[in-house]
């Protein structure tokens, strides 16, 4: 499985923070395995990349990043992760007429793929990130 298009990046990172969200303020461990994905390095290499870019833009918080590499067990698993207060607030943002960033969020991991076929998904996503994180 190849993981490096635009709406495979866009997938990702909405799991990731469904996930989250659903969690609340408790830290939890996540993987790309617990979001769906085959255990591969291509799925491992965009999930590492998604969350660190969820940190640095300070949407999550995660204590470590633990690596197990070698046949079936090749996994990797972001522990104590947790949406921090901007990651929690973005979710209200208005995205799209309707839509909170929280809905284009949960309605973008539910159907595994992006919005980017639209063209306005992570110009969204960015820009309201950016924008909310500036204020």
């Amino acid at each position: 499985m190849a993981c490096d298009t635009l709406s495979d990046s866009e997938a990702m990172i909405a799991k990731i923070v469904a996930f989250l969200a659903e969690k609340g303020v408790r830290l939890t461990d996540v993987s790309a395995v617990e979001l769906g994905y085959p255990r591969e390095q291509g799925a491992d290499t965009l999930f590492e990349n998604a969350i660190e870019w969820l940190i640095s833009e300070n949407i999550i918080r995660q204590r470590a990043l633990h690596r197990t590499q070698g046949g079936k067990l090749h996994e990797t698993v972001a522990k104590s992760c947790v949406l921090t207060s901007h990651g929690f607030a973005l979710l209200a943002v208005p995205f799209d007429k309707n839509l909170s960033l929280g809905a284009a969020v949960r309605q973008t991991a539910e159907e595994g793929s992006g919005f980017s076929n639209a063209g306005s998904f992570f110009g969204g996503l960015l820009g309201s990130f950016t924008k909310s994180v500036a204020n």
